[in-house]
């Protein structure tokens, strides 16, 4: 298996995981279950897709920018923006200690 193959497969699975965790966590709501196994393994899977999906961008370099190569640029941008919205929400949030 090469590198490409491996980056896709990795990528691809993970951006499953993120999204298919998403109505697992409103289950977990509706039948007052722990939704915390869910929010950490998602917030490891988002880490974890910004650098799969630029190694599977630089692998697969030199094709055009269309398909899943598209979907890994934007699974980038928005991973990116994901975690600046949770560590700004970390740095600023009250949390009752003063």
């Amino acid at each position: 298996m090469n590198f490409l193959r491996a980056s896709r497969i990795l990528f691809v699975s993970l951006c499953a995981y993120i999204v298919l965790c998403i109505p697992a966590i409103f289950a977990a709501e509706h039948f007052e279950l722990s939704q915390a196994p869910l929010h950490a393994s998602q917030f490891l899977a988002v880490v974890a897709c910004i650098p799969t999906a630029a190694a599977y961008l630089w692998f697969s370099r030199g094709t055009p920018l269309r398909g899943l190569r598209l979907v890994a640029a934007a699974a980038i941008v928005l991973a990116a923006l994901w975690l600046a919205f949770i560590a700004h929400f970390v740095m600023t949030a009250d949390l009752g200690t003063d």
